[in-house]
């Protein structure tokens, strides 16, 4: 995304929809990703490559996280 990456997307919306639930995807690793402090603690990442199933069941993960995450 030009001039925005995916914590920036977030944070604007949140503002609108400040209970939204966020998946980050990422080629990164995990702990490259929490080095460079894209990704807080609130916010699920699936890592790719990713199969179906392992998209089905992250999804499922945010969607029944507690509110906020």
């Amino acid at each position: 995304m030009p001039k925005m990456n995916g914590k920036i997307l977030m944070q604007h919306i949140r503002i609108l929809r400040p209970g939204m639930r966020c998946l980050f995807m990422s080629g990164y690793t995990a702990n490259v990703i929490a080095h460079q402090g894209v990704v807080d603690k609130d916010v699920f990442l699936l890592q790719k490559p990713f199969s179906r199933e392992a998209l089905a069941g992250r999804l499922r993960e945010v969607m029944q996280g507690p509110q906020g995450s």
